[in-house]
């Protein structure tokens, strides 16, 4: 796991375990060898390692490690206190998932919605931009386009959600939604504003142009 033991020392994946505390894991079983690196918290174990016909120690301090549901609760939990406004709760919450495993999706989505919650909307679509099949990332990645003036790319992001994703029943997503739809209205009077003016300057194909792009972000809307 990211951030675990293992990789504080510098262990990788791919590195093969010879021994355990000086005793050779060889004709060991898995559940075996998991029993042996097993023990009270804040203990060392010595690994053998062989990495590419190298041979090494690592001295390997014993931690907690949580599950994934620990920390898809810590994440969820996030979600709901930026839901009630508690912004400096959900960071906290958001904070402890990602930095326990900052591989996971939903630790990930957690920390991207306080990201934009601040306004840094550039961290939060780097973290949602590798997520795939989930709505709430896909709503979030297509807010922070619009809040970053990329109304086109934002458009297209949500027009791509299947709809029945999006249904009224699915609450904290239909509230996303709305954040999503609250931030494209700019854009829409803007196109509205510039159709009415090319109209009126006789410009009729450029305003048609301002027309459609105003359409096409009201049937997201």
């Amino acid at each position: 796991m990211p951030g675990g033991p293992a990789e504080a020392v510098g262990m990788v994946v791919g590195d093969r375990i010879t021994k355990i505390d000086k005793t050779s894991t060889k004709g060991w079983t898995l559940a075996r060898v998991i029993k042996h690196l097993r023990g009270p918290v804040g203990t060392s174990v010595i690994l053998t390692i062989h990495r590419n016909g190298a041979v090494f120690e690592k001295h390997v301090k014993r931690a907690l490690l949580p599950s994934r549901e620990t920390i898809a609760a810590l994440a969820i939990r996030s979600m709901a206190y930026r839901r009630l406004r508690k912004l400096e709760e959900a960071t906290k919450e958001a904070e402890t998932a990602f930095e326990l495993d900052s591989s996971n999706e939903a630790a990930k989505i957690a920390m991207a919605a306080t990201y934009m919650d601040r306004r840094n909307y550039d961290r939060a679509l780097r973290l949602l931009s590798g997520i795939n099949n989930s709505a709430t990332a896909r709503i979030l990645e297509a807010t922070a386009y619009a809040k970053v003036g990329d109304f086109r790319q934002a458009i297209d992001i949500f027009r791509a959600i299947p709809e029945e994703k999006l249904s009224s029943k699915n609450v904290p997503l239909w509230k996303d939604r709305a954040d999503f739809l609250l931030a494209l209205k700019p854009f829409v009077a803007s196109k509205m504003k510039n159709a009415v003016a090319l109209k009126a300057q006789g410009r009729y194909k450029e305003a048609l142009i301002q027309l459609a792009d105003a359409l096409k972000a009201a049937d997201a809307m």
